[in-house]
């Protein structure tokens, strides 16, 4: 049975793989190694320059069902990501007002704009199109007038967004998705945009599309982050991406040992000549044209500083491809889902397969090793080294990622975990109880059910293990929860998690003890 489209916009694991489908569909890298992007996809975006153009959903699907072959989406995917970009014209982006009815042809391209990894690329891309068109023209634009005005200390008004979009669709002939592209880099305020109301920085925009050279304060981060975004989607099916494919990419290049971790490679001094970092820069498909790549090198190397390998792992540390928290809680939420499935005890395991980590950080390559196996089985999908990347910076450590993955516990479920804890301490305000009560307490025998037995069976198997694994004869309330929590994110079903912690523990028979 199909899920309706409002099911699906709030399933992770389908709205990650939309997002990677998108990626991959619309920019691939041509025989010349640039990126481009897909030809049906610029020939829609090309001729809509206007966001206030809006039409209805079934409308705007007549619009770009045609751009889109079912090879590419089907129509659900492009229902999907058509309502998508009807909420992103919500307010100011945040919620506060709800979406309008009705969306442009311009706002689709440009949500899909949003999706690409690519961003700096397609800055980039814009900008060289930009340049391209002013210095072909022998008059001064109204733009450059008002903006050269300001940077004088003139009494002008104040740039507004509409002006700056007006002149990239007007003069400089960008469709309305990469004007807003733009306009989204060069305001100092994400609010108001549509409302025309958004500050702008005059001086990087002036330099950015009137001086005569880029200055190295643009130059530099639209370089270094079309270098690390390339490490964002995958080469080919299994590919490495993120911190793993730039390891892979050094050590192709003769640079680090074949076989050797990310931490290894961060503490590499090993020199980084010209010829190995275009090696380096082949090896990750970056898109960059070979002068890019030399310019990018001078820069990285700093005069007669050099580069070393440490230095490239320092400097794609500090340009890590950027996600946004609603990304990263698909990116969450669709890695738990699907541990989940693969058992009730699924999270609890993946705990114990950390065992040996305790509070320290667990080396990237472990990290994704050991949540990817988790993962992985009935109805999974792949899940990329860099989504794994992603969820270890918010949660390095074994509890920080097993608290994520657990996500909020239900209120009624927590209460009962509390009573629990309270019942067997006979003390409400009891700040521990001992280990072996924890453990000896809960009986499977005491559960009516036989199906719940067996799975009582189990969850004791592994709660058993867990408190073992403490090594400590008290337990606060933290410690003995935070094995039921693992269990509770796991467990769908309210009543199964309820009997058997009632039951198991015999809470009728241990009435609430005054303090």
């Amino acid at each position: 049975m199909h899920q309706s489209i409002d099911a699906l916009l709030t399933d992770a694991t389908f709205l990650l793989k939309l997002r990677r489908k998108v990626a991959l569909s619309l920019v691939s890298c041509s025989s010349s190694g640039l990126y481009e992007l897909f030809r049906l996809f610029e020939k829609v975006d090309a001729v809509h320059k206007s966001a206030e153009a809006v039409v209805d959903q079934s409308a705007l699907f007549s619009i770009v069902r045609p751009s889109f072959p079912a090879t590419v989406f089907s129509d659900r995917e492009l229902q999907v990501l058509i309502e998508l970009a009807r909420q992103s014209t919500g307010g100011d982006g945040g919620g506060a007002e709800p979406p309008i009815a009705d969306v442009s042809p311009s706002t689709f391209c440009y949500m899909l704009r949003k999706i690409l990894p690519f961003h700096a690329w397609q800055l980039s891309s814009l900008l060289s199109t930009c340049r391209a068109k002013i210095f072909e023209s022998n008059t001064m634009s109204g733009l450059e007038e008002h903006e050269s005005d300001l940077l004088r200390g003139g009494k002008a008004p104040a740039l507004r967004t509409r002006e700056v979009a007006s002149f990239l669709v007007g003069f400089c002939n960008l469709s309305g998705s990469q004007a807003q592209i733009a306009v989204d880099y060069f305001s100092l305020d994400s609010k108001d945009k549509q409302r025309g109301d958004a500050a702008f920085d005059v001086p990087l925009l002036y330099d950015a599309l009137f001086a005569e050279e880029m200055p190295v304060a643009l130059q530099y981060p639209l370089l270094a982050q079309r270098f690390t975004e390339a490490t964002a989607v995958p080469l080919g099916q299994g590919a490495r991406t993120g911190s793993l494919a730039l390891a892979q990419a050094l050590q192709r290049a003769g640079l680090c040992p074949a076989g050797g971790t990310v931490a290894a490679c961060r503490g590499s001094t090993a020199a980084v000549e010209l010829a190995a970092w275009k090696r380096v820069c082949a090896a990750l498909a970056c898109g960059m044209k070979e002068a890019e790549v030399t310019q990018l090198y001078e820069f990285l190397r700093r005069g007669d500083r050099g580069l070393t390998v440490a230095g490239v792992m320092q400097f794609y540390k500090s340009f890590f491809p950027s996600v946004g928290m609603s990304v990263l809680d698909i990116i969450t939420t669709a890695t738990r889902t699907q541990i989940v499935k693969q058992g009730e005890t699924s999270l609890v395991e993946l705990f114990n397969a950390l065992e040996g980590y305790g509070t320290d950080r667990i080396p990237l390559e472990v990290y994704i090793s050991a949540v990817r196996d988790a993962a992985t089985g009935k109805g999974a999908i792949p899940l990329y080294d860099i989504d794994l990347e992603y969820v270890r910076l918010k949660a390095p450590t074994r509890v920080q990622l097993l608290l994520l993955l657990c996500g909020p516990v239900p209120p009624k479920r927590d209460s009962l975990i509390r009573k629990v804890f309270e019942r067997l301490a006979r003390d409400s305000a009891a700040r521990s109880i001992p280990t072996h009560t924890a453990m000896n307490e809960f009986k499977v025998t005491k559960i009516e059910s036989e199906p719940l037995q067996k799975k009582a069976q189990a969850w004791k198997t592994y709660t058993e293990r867990y408190y073992k694994s403490l090594d400590a004869e008290e337990l606060t309330y933290e410690l003995f929860s935070y094995v039921w929590y693992m269990l509770s994110a796991a467990v769908e079903d309210d009543p199964t998690f309820t009997v058997i912690l009632w039951q198991g523990y015999s809470l009728a028979e241990r009435p609430p003890w005054a303090k």
